[in-house]
């Protein structure tokens, strides 16, 4: 328990084991799951990779002023939705 605790994952299995809470009602990636994988610093082709989706496409139509705004993305709107993960995790990531 001890260990579990202090536990950061190192996989995005480790956030998402169920790769079908990544994705909303309609198949589409959501905002916050997203943003909770950034700010854990997985890549965007990490992300394609275990989910087997095109992201670029998928942030485009979430976020379309993506690279003008990305800091504020990264920095405030991915803080709160690590915060809303958390509330809703009964894993400890």
């Amino acid at each position: 328990m001890y260990r579990k605790k202090f536990y950061h994952g190192n996989a995005i299995c480790d956030y998402f084991p169920n790769k079908g809470d990544f994705f909303d009602n309609n198949g589409d990636m959501r905002r916050d799951a997203y943003l909770v994988l950034r700010l854990k610093e997985f890549s965007d082709a990490l992300i394609s990779r275990y989910f087997h989706i095109n992201v670029t496409l998928e942030r485009r139509k979430l976020f379309p002023d993506w690279k003008e705004n990305e800091d504020y993305y990264l920095n405030t709107m991915a803080i709160k939705a690590w915060k809303k993960f958390k509330e809703n995790t009964s894993e400890v990531v």
